[in-house]
Formats: structure tokens, C-alpha cells, sequence
């Protein structure tokens, strides 16, 4: 794993101004496409167009459109998905459009949505996109004779693992041509997991990483104990140097990098920091939490899925900018920890109730970490709209930004800036 040395934002730059054309703005999120390993091998964009999902008095094609060129030429692919390939939806129309030729063909799968009736003229176009060098993938796909001779253009076959059955999924990994790559999708178990490794599906789309097989009768390690002490630590209200320091002393690998980081071009000191304290001293208060938490998380990922831990910065980011934008400045750096131990189940493989025992916490964080949000609590609103924007259930995101006032461009260049944060620590 990369070591994790945290390039801060200064508060004025985090967010483009919200005088942004409203009508424009865009929900847009990404979804991981894991290999065998859990390593991000893609991502698939969602795209929502507003509260509405719709412009007035424009097709849904049209608007799809607008929100495809927003998304991929307005806020750009390297700060969307990285140097991964972007699966991105196509329903006949665009298919058969000109949209197409715009995109770039080394980092676009054109994903043939499964309403595409696999006509000549559907299968003649995906022939001259495969010549123009993109690459072809076929959604939801259950019966492979329903897809017809799409089949034979495909490089990449998604299956739907919640509609279709054990029978069908079998037997789509059976027939699907040897130059496809098998794709399991909406897999949400870690059971599911590894039925589709069994049948030969070589990628999985879903959110199986982040919701393990809990281990019974396990500890969490007293080195990963350790890290979340730090943690404690460097959670309460008024933090304690000396004890942070004193912890410190006891892991002189996050000393070394908190040295490093400070003693970096990043910075011009007058002189080079030479010491714990002193490190601490010019760091201040939220960067701190902010420091600690992005190094224990590096530490206690060792092990884990490789998709973790960029979800968890990005998770965390996300937090601490809607935090912001909802009136709740004062604990951007507390939600910004809560984003991180909301995925902290997964990588300790433990539950939630045990992993917050070993750290102080606000009582509204605790119920939000444990499902236990009233409604209308803010920290839960916030949680809900973070997790719901992950999976692209916008239905949920569309009520609890209202409920929080946060606009739509806020939304979207929160979400954005996250992405691109984690990129530029080299996570994603």
C-alpha cells in the first residue's frame, strides 16, 4: 500500500462558487468494478441531471446527453475515475448517435443498455465502435438469447446477480464467448462473491467489499487496537499533545512519514522540524485529526480490500464538505473521522459496536455508526446522503440535500472535489 501523505485544501479553494449555473449542474457518481483480487479495475458513471433527473421540455435522450458531455468534458476523466477505463450507459439513440464519436475510445466502454433491441443495425454500429477502438459492454444481461449476435461484439458481459438465477448465471458463464470478460453485477454479499469467482466471472461490480463476512469468536489485533487509540486520541475536544505524542512515540513509522510530509517542498519552514512536538505545533488542531486518521487508515487497510481504502477517504472528504455546506463547520474534521469509521466493519472485520468501543465519540455519531439515527438527525441525514450518492439512489439524495439546504452545485462539486482529493494521495 502507497504511503498516505495528505495534500490539504485550504477551506476557500474546496468548492467552486454555487453562482454556477444551476440548470446545468449534474449528481454524477461512480460505482467500482472490482477484479478477482478487489482491486478497482473500472468504474461505471451514474448520472443524474438535477432534483428531476429531467430538463423541461427536453427528451430523456437529450438530457442523458447534456449530463454525459457535463460530466466527462466539463469536469474531466482524470478527476472522475483516474487512469481507469469509465463503463457508461448508452440506450439505442445514443447508440446510434453522434455522442459516441466525442468520447475517447482508450478510456470509454460503451455499456449497451439491456432495453437495446440487438438488432442489424444495433449490431452494425458496435461493430464500427469496436474499429474506432472502443470497447463494448452488454448490461443486465440474463439469457444470452436475448442479447442475440450483440454477443459476438461484446468485450465485456454484465450479468444482473440479483435477477437472475443460480441457473442463469451458470449458464451465461458457460456460453459467453472466451474473448468476453464476465462481469457480476449488483453483488452485495460476500457469498455472492465467491459464487460468481466459482462459475468464472473474472470482474464484480457492487458493494460486497464493504459489507464482509463478520468473523466469530476473532479479536481485533492489538496493533490495529493500538491505531485506534491514536484515534481516541485525536478525536476529543481538546486534544492532548502530549499524550498524542506520547502515542506517537510507540509508532515510529507515522512519525517518520509525519516528518517527512512536514519536511516536504509542500512547506517552506524556516527551519526543518526535527521533532514530534514540534511537527504537532504547526499542524494544528483539525489537521491533525485529519493527519492521524488518513495514517491509521493506511495501517489498519493493510490486508484489505485494495477498494477500501480510497472509499473511505473519499467517504470521509465527502462528509467533511457536506458537513460544511449543511452549517455544521465546527465538526467538518468530527465528520470527516465519522465518514472514515462508517467502513471500519469492513476493513477490521469486526462490528461496528466493538470498533467504536476503543474511541470517544458524540453520541449522534454513535447512533449514525450504528444505524440508531433519529429521524431527521442531521449526522444520519448526512450519512444517508453520502451512502445514497455512492450507489445512485437519487430518490434519497434528492430529499435529505433539501433537508439539509445543501444546493445542487454544492452537491456535485463536493462529490468531485472528494474524487479528486483522494487522487491527489494517490489512493484511487
Amino acid at each position: 500500500m502507497a504511503i498516505l501523505l495528505p495534500k490539504f485544501t485550504p477551506a476557500s479553494q474546496a468548492l467552486p462558487s454555487e453562482s454556477s449555473d444551476a440548470g446545468h449542474e449534474t449528481f454524477v457518481a461512480r460505482q467500482p468494478i472490482l477484479d478477482r483480487s478487489q482491486s478497482v479495475y473500472a468504474y461505471e458513471l451514474l448520472y443524474r441531471s438535477g432534483w428531476n433527473n429531467s430538463y423541461d421540455g427536453v427528451s430523456g435522450t437529450r438530457a442523458t446527453t447534456e449530463v454525459i458531455l457535463n460530466a466527462l468534458l466539463h469536469i474531466g476523466m482524470d478527476q472522475l475515475v483516474g487512469g481507469k477505463l469509465a463503463f457508461v450507459n448508452f440506450d439505442r439513440e445514443l447508440l446510434l448517435g453522434e455522442l459516441a464519436g466525442l468520447l475517447l475510445p482508450a478510456r470509454i466502454v460503451i455499456e449497451v443498455l439491456e432495453t437495446v433491441e440487438p438488432d442489424q443495425q444495433v449490431v452494425a454500429r458496435c461493430r464500427d465502435l469496436k474499429k474506432q477502438g472502443f470497447k463494448i459492454a452488454l448490461d443486465d444481461v440474463t439469457d444470452l438469447a436475448k442479447v442475440g449476435e450483440l454477443i459476438t461484439v461484446a468485450d465485456f458481459v454484465k450479468v444482473d446477480f440479483r435477477a437472475a438465477s443460480q441457473r442463469q448465471q451458470e449458464l451465461v458463464a458457460r456460453h459467453t464467448p472466451k474473448s468476453s470478460v464476465l462481469i457480476a453485477e449488483k453483488v452485495e454479499t460476500a457469498d455472492e462473491f465467491e459464487r460468481a469467482l466459482k462459475l468464472g466471472y473474472t470482474l464484480a461490480q457492487g458493494y460486497f467489499f464493504a459489507k464482509p463476512k463478520i468473523i466469530p469468536g476473532s479479536n481485533i489485533p492489538p496493533a490495529k487496537i493500538a491505531f485506534l487509540r491514536l484515534l481516541r486520541e485525536a478525536n476529543k475536544p481538546e486534544l492532548d499533545l502530549i499524550r498524542i505524542e506520547d502515542s506517537l512515540k510507540r509508532e515510529p513509522a507515522l512519525v517518520y512519514k509525519l516528518l517527512r510530509y512536514l519536511n516536504s517542498a509542500a512547506f517552506a519552514w524556516e527551519r526543518p522540524i526535527d521533532s514530534i512536538r514540534h511537527a504537532l505545533a504547526l499542524l494544528g488542531t483539525d489537521q491533525i485529526r485529519k493527519w492521524i486518521g488518513l495514517l491509521a487508515l493506511a495501517a489498519l487497510t493493510d490486508g484489505s480490500p485494495a477498494a477500501l481504502c480510497p472509499a473511505a477517504i473519499i467517504r470521509a472528504r465527502f462528509c467533511e464538505l457536506i458537513a460544511a455546506k449543511a452549517g455544521f463547520e465546527t465538526r467538518s474534521s468530527e465528520l470527516f473521522l465519522f465518514g472514515m469509521l462508517s467502513l471500519f466493519e469492513a476493513i477490521l472485520r469486526r462490528p461496528t459496536q466493538e470498533i467504536i468501543e476503543h474511541i470517544d465519540l458524540n453520541q449522534d455519531i454513535r447512533n449514525a455508526l450504528l444505524n440508531q439515527a433519529q429521524a431527521g438527525d442531521t449526522i444520519g441525514t448526512i450519512y444517508s446522503l453520502v451512502t445514497g450518492y455512492e450507489a445512485g439512489a437519487w430518490d434519497t439524495v434528492d430529499q435529505c440535500a433539501k433537508g439539509l439546504g445543501v444546493s445542487r452545485p454544492a452537491l456535485s462539486s463536493a462529490y468531485t472535489d472528494a474524487v479528486s482529493w483522494a487522487e491527489d494521495l494517490g489512493t484511487v
